[in-house]
């Protein structure tokens, strides 16, 4: 966005003591646009695959130098998130944020009821962990953990990518904490990311999971229905499945949905800014 910082005014910024440099001061701050948008002079467009600011920009107001005006009407904060990413990019995206295998575990030895309460159970990421599935042993490293679910994300666990679980368990170096592994997600872009309630389209997070467990059949709670590997009871009671890849899918899909203000509206807020930020 190197056209837009045009407009921001030169600093002498202290990189180190005593020592300044002349500096684009990025962090000037306004909020002038409020009531310039409230306005209906726009038309909601959805973006294309592989739509960049600068070809939107070139596409609705032929003149690729307004492509920053996006980020303001739609109040976009991150270029490279709030944006959305190409099918490909997003796809190595997900797989680079949820790499790793998945692991459920619990201290109920039956790995089917989630209790993750006690201190068995309070591992830390980073941690070296054992992972016994029988005859052989899988040492691991923890990546990511929620005590709420009892989702475990190992990297250094390829070895387990096609195995069939059955009175698998999981420990720390000394063997002091011992866990029951109920379920395995070889592609943790597939693992639960949480549930979502059919009829009222509302997500249920991991704590409302544990805290306040939502019933299926007697005292099954969503969670535990999920570790016995079954998705259609789920479904039958009211609610879904919604995995890593379709929580990132969903959201980069919604921000294809763009405000397309008037050419009139985006220069009033071009000249505002070089008002306020020169002040």
């Amino acid at each position: 966005m190197s056209f837009y910082f045009e407009n921001y005014p030169v600093i002498d910024y202290e990189y180190s003591p005593g020592v300044l440099k002349k500096s684009v001061d990025i962090l000037r701050r306004t909020d002038i646009t409020n009531q310039l948008l409230n306005t209906n002079e726009y038309k909601t467009r959805i973006l294309r695959d592989g739509e960049t600011p600068q070809s939107a920009a070139m596409k609705y107001y032929n003149d690729v130098s307004l492509y920053w005006s996006f980020f303001i009407t739609n109040r976009l904060i991150n270029p490279f998130y709030d944006w959305p990413a190409s099918y490909e990019k997003l796809n190595k995206r997900i797989d680079s944020k949820y790499a790793g295998v998945s692991l459920y575990v619990t201290e109920n030895s039956n790995g089917l009821t989630m209790d993750t309460q006690s201190t068995t159970s309070s591992y830390s990421i980073g941690d070296t962990v054992n992972v016994s599935t029988g005859s052989d042993k899988v040492v691991a490293t923890l990546v990511d953990y929620d005590r709420t679910t009892g989702h475990m994300r190992l990297s250094g666990a390829e070895d387990l990518v096609g195995e069939t679980v059955s009175g698998w368990t999981i420990t720390d170096t000394t063997g002091s904490k011992k866990m029951y592994v109920g379920r395995k997600i070889d592609q943790s872009r597939l693992s639960l990311h949480h549930f979502r309630d059919i009829a009222l389209s509302s997500e249920t997070n991991s704590i409302d999971v544990y805290r306040s467990p939502l019933t299926l059949i007697g005292s099954a709670r969503y969670i535990d229905v999920y570790l016995s590997g079954s998705v259609t009871a789920i479904t039958n009671d009211g609610a879904s499945t919604i995995t890593n890849e379709k929580f990132e899918t969903e959201i980069n899909d919604r921000n294809r949905n763009i405000r397309v203000y008037s050419v009139a509206i985006i220069k009033t807020i071009q000249d505002k800014l070089k008002e306020v930020i020169n002040l």
